[in-house]
């Protein structure tokens, strides 16, 4: 528990300490270009939208979960990218052996809990940008691929713009999955490029 505290107290320091620093990075990372660098990932969150999108059963579901159960889902479908990425490619930095001296290895931790921070605030910012994307197309791919008269008899209701709203909502859901699982395929390197601009100093944690 106390360990607990000391860790929680070690970010809340680094955040508010770093503030301007953790920004700048997060600036120069660009993470809404995160999606544009992992070809892989995109184009299984692509083909898994469109299967969704034609899928009697994706409607079905989508009108019946309700929008408190889609959020959940949305939100499981990012941590699941983040993961994949942040564990896949090796992301997550380590603390090194402690040192003799007290203030270097207090500087290193901070060091590495920062460049954790980061990392993982890119993550969820460059999966979200994928995710308001995926949704944007799956919005536009609703009102091409799926008729709402056809939709309104699978349904058995008349299909107005919520109805596709849920549908294209559910469909990004799952595409963000399929990118998970194009995520695995991605080289460690393409991930690393994918996600920063700057290059972490790997030599704090080797």
């Amino acid at each position: 528990m106390i360990g607990d505290e000391r860790g929680a107290g070690l970010v809340a320091g680094v955040v508010t300490g770093n503030l301007r620093l953790l920004l700048g990075m997060l600036r120069a990372n660009r993470p809404w270009r995160l999606a544009v660098g992992l070809s892989r990932a995109l184009v299984a969150a692509l083909a898994a939208g469109v299967f969704a999108l034609v899928t009697n059963d994706i409607w079905l579901l989508a009108d019946n979960l309700g929008w408190v159960r889609q959020l959940l889902v949305a939100a499981i479908s990012v941590a699941a990218v983040v993961l994949a990425l942040l564990l896949g490619a090796h992301l997550w930095e380590r603390s090194p052996p402690p040192s003799e001296d007290p203030e270097v290895a207090r500087n290193t931790r901070e060091q590495v809990v920062l460049l954790n921070i980061v990392t993982v605030t890119t993550l969820v910012i460059g999966v979200l940008a994928l995710y308001g994307a995926l949704f944007l197309i799956s919005l536009l791919g609703v009102q091409l691929l799926v008729p709402p008269d056809l939709q309104g008899d699978a349904l058995n209701h008349r299909v107005d713009f919520s109805d596709q709203a849920e549908l294209a909502w559910l469909a990004s859901a799952l595409a963000t999955l399929g990118g998970a699982l194009g995520a695995g395929l991605e080289s460690d390197e393409t991930v690393r490029e994918a996600a920063y601009a700057y290059q972490p100093d790997r030599s704090l944690t080797d």
